[in-house]
């Protein structure tokens, strides 16, 4: 897995934001994390509870957001098939929360569900936690992933297909992480 810090910015639970990245992998027999910064589920503690946020994937290779104790069915159908896919998760505070797979929107519900992503650390391919509630680590993730990226605004579906298949100059307006 990779471990980034990121205590130099926060995604405020006030904040658009547009998280985005390529993953390949096979169905798995359980329960994977692409990407997290504390479990999501609600158990982080007062402080936490609004800037959690983890993407996880089942058995079944439905795509889950958890965030403010909340889950989001992000995909109904099964990506993990061995071939690279882009997964992008689009938050509008004063819209909807889409996921989308390859550019297609697989899902979209009114935003209420999602909150911030803050902490000094963020992963891609476990589930890691440190709060109130202990620290740990589960969900590991042993499929490939690649152009990382987190944006403070919500991309429009257009904004995602044209830069999809690009690789960034790291300069990009809106660009926190790549």
């Amino acid at each position: 897995f990779l471990e980034f810090f990121t205590g130099y910015f926060a995604i405020i639970p006030e904040m658009d934001y547009t998280l985005e990245f390529w993953f390949k992998a096979s169905t798995t027999a359980q329960t994977v994390c692409l990407f997290s910064n504390q479990k999501g589920d609600g158990t982080e503690g007062e402080g936490l509870v609004n800037k959690a946020l983890s993407i996880y994937a089942t058995p079944d290779g439905k795509i889950w957001v958890a965030s403010k104790g909340n889950t989001f069915e992000a995909t109904s159908n099964n990506y993990f098939d061995d071939s690279w896919h882009h997964f992008a998760l689009v938050v509008n505070r004063r819209g909807n929360v889409i996921s989308l797979i390859d550019g297609k929107v697989q899902n979209e519900i009114q935003n209420t569900v999602v909150g911030g992503i803050a902490n000094d650390k963020m992963y891609l391919g476990v589930r890691k936690w440190d709060n109130l509630g202990g620290t740990g680590e589960d969900y590991y993730f042993s499929g490939k992933m690649d152009e990382f990226r987190l944006w403070n605004m919500a991309k429009s579906t257009n904004q995602i297909l044209l830069d999809m298949n690009s690789k960034l100059h790291g300069d990009e307006f809106g660009l926190m992480v790549y």
